[in-house]
This record gives C-alpha cells, structure tokens and sequence, in this order.
C-alpha cells in the first residue's frame, strides 16, 4: 500500500499539482478504497499532526519579523 501512496503521490506532483494538494488527494482516495480503515484513525491523525508545538515556531517567527518590520524596530535594531 505504502509504495502506491508514494507512487500516486509522485504522479500527481510530476503533473504539476501543487504537494499540499497531491497529498490531500492521495490520502482521500487511500481512505474511499480501503474500507479496513477506521475512520475514527483519521480524526486522530488529524490532531496529532496539527498538535506539533515545534510547528508553532515558525509562523509566530515569522509575525515577530513582521511586526518588527512594520513597527521599525528592525531598522534601528540593524
């Protein structure tokens, strides 16, 4: 199974679909076409893949610069 979710996957981006899509779509179709998996797996995975506190880091980085720039603390910081 692991190596046609890679293969699908791959076909979708070598057609120019973006990641976050092709990964979208692959994992949709794994879910319609195989019935042994609980749905209830799904939410969980969900969560656990949102639930990463590492993650956050990156965004709030990002609005810090951001703020910083627009506020013109970064001008006289540098």
């Amino acid at each position: 199974m692991a190596i046609l979710l890679i293969f699908g996957f791959l076909v979708l981006v070598a057609f120019g679909m973006p990641i976050a899509l092709s990964l979208t779509t692959i994992c949709t179709i794994t879910l319609i076409v195989d019935p042994d998996l609980p749905l209830n797996l799904l939410a969980a995975k969900l969560f656990t893949g949102t639930d990463v506190f590492i993650l956050l880091a990156l965004p709030f980085f990002i609005l810090a610069g951001q703020i910083m720039f627009e506020g013109g603390v970064a001008r006289r910081v540098i």
